[in-house]
């Protein structure tokens, strides 16, 4: 009862946003719905892979300038499977964010409808990381964003990766040309892409990049690129 009392002043009245702590999370977990589109997000990170690849001189040396990903032309390859989470600095604090959906929000206007989303805040072992826990039922300063941040912390970020495994190939057509300017045909390339969440705008890292291929013999080699 009281928590919904706060948060109709909160929300409603006042028209602040407030977040209700739910549970301790770990450095590691599923992405919600607000922080990026999975399939989105996929292909970003692809454009940029492939950016990065074509200037690779291993890989041209491997697969020839022009390479392509047949699977995500296609839409679908059954050897091409993408694992995405969010990874941050350190322990986070999981609860819902109620906002009110209004374009302006001004003091005593009633703002309904709410929106309501899954969000996460880093959290400290100090005490005014434990503040943050009892937000809803604490004054003043409990409500900030920065209600937990206390002088000599490191600030905690957050990053979503993507671990991803992808066919590709050269886009060569001619014979001649595939023949004399790469070594084999196309290979199973692993790799993990992490992009900040703090900015819309981050440019993805591409940690690292394993290609498995099979040489002109048949036997199976694995390249790290990076």
């Amino acid at each position: 009862m009281a928590v919904g009392s706060y948060c109709f002043y909160k929300v409603g009245y006042r028209g602040d946003t407030v977040f209700i702590p739910l549970w301790i999370s770990s450095r590691k977990r599923a992405p919600y719905g607000s922080e990026l589109i999975r399939e989105q997000f996929i292909q970003d990170m692809l454009e940029k892979l492939h950016d990065r690849l074509s200037v690779d001189e291993e890989v041209n040396r491997l697969l020839g300038v022009a390479i392509e990903f047949p699977g995500a032309s296609q839409g679908t390859d059954n050897q091409d499977s993408f694992d995405i989470y969010v990874r941050s600095s350190s322990a986070g604090i999981t609860g819902v964010m109620i906002e009110p959906s209004m374009a302006k929000r001004e003091p005593r206007m009633l703002s309904l409808p709410y929106k309501l989303s899954f969000a996460s805040r880093p959290f400290s072992s100090r005490s005014s990381g434990f503040d943050r826990l009892l937000q809803p039922f604490l004054p003043g300063e409990a409500d900030s964003e920065d209600a937990n941040v206390f002088p000599g912390d490191k600030p905690s970020y957050y990053e979503a990766v993507l671990d991803g495994k992808i066919r590709v190939r050269s886009s060569c057509s001619d014979i001649r040309a595939r023949s004399y300017y790469r070594i084999i045909d196309e290979g199973i390339l692993q790799f993990r892409a992490t992009r900040s969440l703090s900015h819309a705008n981050a440019t993805p890292r591409f940690t690292h990049a394993i290609l498995t291929y099979q040489d002109s013999k048949g036997t199976e080699q694995t390249k790290r690129l990076w």
